[in-house]
C-alpha cells in the first residue's frame, strides 16, 4: 500500500437499515478520531459487485484530516447492504482479503419499528423522486408517469407490504450476527442498540473508544443528541377529478384545475396536468391503503407473526457471546414508545463549540 497512514488502521461497518447508521455515521465524522468517506455514506467495496481486490479502490474514498496527523485514526464506513447481502460469505471473504484490522458495529433496533421505517421510507423514496424529477413541461407523459409508480408496490397496508415484499422484515437478526461473530469473533463486534444509545450516546462513544483502542475524548458528554422524526413522511395525492379545486397541503395553497393531480410531500410539491382520470384515481386511491401509524395491537401482531422467534434466538445468541454485557429485554416488549432517528445539520451546530477538528 502506497500510504502508511492507511496501514492496519481498523474499519468499522455499520448495520442493520433503518438503525441509527446515518446517524452515528454523521456524528462520527464531527470528531478527529474517526474518518468517514468524504462525499458518499456507503461504498459498499466489499459487495461482489463492487469488489476489485485493489485496496487503493476503496481507500480513495477516505481523506486524511489535515491536523494533528500523529492520532491513530480509524476508518469508518457506515453500510448496511454488507449485512443484507445474499451472498454474505462473499462480503466476509472480500473484507478478509483486504489484510485490514477490521471490526464491526451491528446496529440494532425493535424489528416492528425498523420493517415499519422501511416501509415508510419506501413509499417517501419512490415519491419524493417523482416530484424531483427533472422533466421539462410536458415531457412527462402518463405512460412515464405510470411506468414510474409501478417500479415499486406502492398499494399495500404496512401489513399486506410484510406478506409481500418480504425483505421488508428481512434479514434476520440471529443468522446475520451468528455468522459475523463466528467469521470473526465476539471481541470484534460491538452492538448499537438505537433505542437506549441514542439518549446516552456519550457511554456509547466510550465504549467505541475502548473498542478501538482510542484515547476517549468527552466531546458528548452531558449533550443531548437531537432528533429529527423520521426524515420520511407520507405524502399526500389530490386530484381535481369534476371541478377546479384550491387545496391546501403543508400551509401552502395550490390552484389544481379540472384534470390536475397534485402530489405534496413535506416540503417539495409537484402538478402533473390533465392526467387521465383511471390512473389519477388510481395513485390517489393508493393513499387509502398506506399505514399511517402502528397501534399496539398491530404491532404485536406482525411481532408474533414474523419477529418473535428470530429475536428469541437473538437474545440467547447475544447472552450466551457476551454475558451481561447487552440488556436487550426492550426488545422482548412490543408496547414500548419508538425513537424515529435523523438529523439535522443546524440541529449539530452545537459540535462546531465542543471539537477540536472538523473535517
Amino acid at each position: 500500500m502506497k500510504d502508511e497512514f492507511y496501514k492496519n488502521q481498523h474499519i468499522i461497518f455499520l448495520g442493520f437499515a433503518k438503525c441509527g447508521t446515518t446517524f452515528i455515521n454523521y456524528i462520527l465524522k464531527q470528531t478527529k478520531e474517526f474518518l468517514a468517506p468524504t462525499n458518499i455514506k456507503e461504498i459498499g467495496y466489499f459487495l461482489p459487485k463492487n469488489f476489485t481486490g485493489n485496496l487503493e479502490d476503496y481507500l480513495k474514498y477516505y481523506k486524511k484530516h489535515k491536523k494533528d496527523k500523529k492520532t491513530k485514526t480509524i476508518l469508518v464506513e457506515s453500510c448496511p447492504p454488507y449485512l443484507h447481502a445474499q451472498e454474505l460469505s462473499a462480503v466476509f471473504s472480500n473484507i478478509k482479503k483486504s489484510n485490514l484490522d477490521c471490526k464491526f458495529i451491528v446496529c440494532i433496533r425493535h424489528p416492528v419499528y425498523r420493517a415499519y421505517s422501511r416501509y415508510i421510507h419506501g413509499i417517501y423514496k419512490l415519491y419524493k423522486k417523482l416530484i424531483n424529477k427533472n422533466f421539462a413541461d410536458g415531457e412527462l407523459t402518463n405512460k412515464q408517469f405510470q411506468n414510474f409508480v409501478h417500479k415499486r408496490n406502492y398499494k399495500y397496508s404496512f401489513w399486506e407490504a410484510i406478506e409481500v415484499k418480504k425483505d421488508i422484515y428481512q434479514p434476520s437478526y440471529y443468522d446475520r450476527v451468528k455468522e459475523l461473530i463466528e467469521e470473526f469473533g465476539r471481541d470484534k463486534v460491538l452492538l448499537f442498540i438505537m433505542e437506549k444509545d441514542i439518549d446516552l450516546f456519550d457511554d456509547f462513544y466510550e465504549r467505541l473508544c475502548k473498542f478501538c483502542e482510542v484515547d476517549y475524548q468527552p466531546y458528548f458528554k452531558n449533550k443531548t443528541m437531537p432528533l429529527v422524526l423520521g426524515g420520511s413522511s407520507l405524502p399526500k395525492c389530490y386530484y381535481a377529478d369534476s371541478k377546479d379545486l384550491i387545496i391546501e397541503s403543508n400551509q401552502t395553497l395550490f390552484k389544481l384545475s379540472e384534470g390536475d393531480l397534485l402530489l405534496s410531500q413535506t416540503e417539495k410539491s409537484r402538478i402533473f396536468k390533465n392526467m387521465p382520470r383511471k390512473l389519477a384515481l388510481e395513485v390517489t386511491a393508493s393513499a387509502n391503503f398506506w399505514t399511517e401509524k402502528l397501534t399496539k395491537e398491530m404491532s404485536l401482531k406482525i411481532y408474533q407473526k414474523c419477529f418473535e422467534k428470530d429475536m428469541m434466538n437473538f437474545i440467547k445468541l447475544i447472552q450466551d457471546y457476551y454475558g451481561g454485557t447487552y440488556d436487550l429485554s426492550i426488545y422482548q416488549d412490543y408496547t414500548f414508545k419508538d425513537k424515529s432517528v435523523g438529523f439535522s445539520q443546524l440541529d449539530y451546530e452545537f459540535l462546531k463549540s465542543n471539537l477540536e477538528i472538523l473535517s
